[in-house]
């Protein structure tokens, strides 16, 4: 038996959308820059919504709220910062 328990938790995954043009258009270090502004409001937002970035891998991040430890309002939170992102990264 691998133990465990059932609970609610919610997941978001952030990616850039033509990001590989967007590198290929612009000089290297304006790419850097662009990731380190966008990697900065996605730790921001998540952190600040209770969620934390599981991981990072090339231009995006995955986000997960209320797992390993529990999250009161998991879903809606994530949900919650599923908006302000889309808010703040247009």
């Amino acid at each position: 038996d691998l133990g465990g328990e059932l609970r609610e938790v919610a997941v978001i995954f952030v990616d850039i959308i033509g990001s590989t043009r967007l590198a290929a258009d612009r000089p290297p270090a304006e790419v850097v820059r662009l990731l380190n502004d966008f990697f900065a409001v996605v730790v921001e937002v998540i952190g600040a919504h209770g969620g934390w970035i599981n991981k990072f891998e090339g231009d995006a991040a995955l986000a997960i709220f209320g797992a390993p430890l529990a999250l009161d309002g998991a879903p809606g939170r994530a949900l919650a910062a599923s908006r302000e992102l889309a808010r703040r990264l247009r």
